[in-house]
């Protein structure tokens, strides 16, 4: 269970990178064993690299924040880091944990330009006492709190500081907000919209930024 420390003057107006739950039907010509809901980030790295990797961990957290308790999904894969930020009190997050759990696998992908999937073993199931006492918020009302604290962890770059205790330092790091049919309601109501710009690299990214308003013209 990690604690966040908060921090003052949190700058929320840039992009914040979203990730995505999808069913596998979405991923044509995809490996056989990809079923369930898929775990989708888009990265600066090539995830190419990392199709033939011998190592790889995934772990779910707790992460305590003055509002409320937020879910993270970590994978390493060799010496790459992602992060996926959930939020408890979306149904469509425990129902993709109990179909992990089920299969006994994690469906991922990986997007820069081409997308890459992977299905990583799971060595236990997502449970334990934190995860479970987090059940309770299943659809309960307080998307709202999980969204301010989300973008506000987020754009302090907290995320990419969680990595896994016994591994090698990571060399590529890629974190996210998981967006979902809650979330993506409070973040318009919050002045937010989703978009997909293209990134640094030239490729395109899945963020939520700050709804230009256009003033009117006289």
């Amino acid at each position: 269970m990690e604690h966040i420390e908060k921090k003052q003057h949190a700058v929320q107006d840039s992009p914040i990178p979203l990730g995505i739950i999808a069913p596998a039907s979405e991923y044509r010509g995809a490996d056989a064993r990809l079923r369930g809901p898929v775990l989708e980030q888009m990265v600066e790295f090539d995830p190419s690299q990392y199709l033939n990797a011998r190592r790889a961990a995934f772990d779910t957290f707790v992460m305590i924040g003055p509002l409320m308790p937020m879910i993270l999904f970590s994978l390493r894969l060799e010496d790459a880091l992602l992060n996926w930020l959930a939020d408890p009190t979306e149904p469509d997050v425990w129902k993709a944990i109990g179909t992990w759990n089920k299969h006994g696998v994690l469906p991922v992908a990986l997007s820069r330009g081409d997308t890459h999937t992977f299905v990583i073993p799971l060595i236990q199931k997502i449970s334990g006492r934190n995860i479970d006492m987090l059940r309770r918020l299943n659809n309960q009302p307080a998307t709202d709190r999980f969204a301010t604290q989300a973008l506000e962890v987020s754009s302090q770059g907290i995320l990419d500081g969680y990595d896994h205790p016994d591994a090698p330092k990571a060399v590529n790091i890629s974190s996210c907000v998981l967006h979902t049919r809650r979330l993506d309601r409070m973040l318009k109501r919050m002045g937010y919209e989703v978009d997909t710009p293209m990134n640094a690299s030239g490729f395109t990214s899945l963020v939520a930024r700050r709804a230009v308003v256009s003033a009117p013209h006289d």
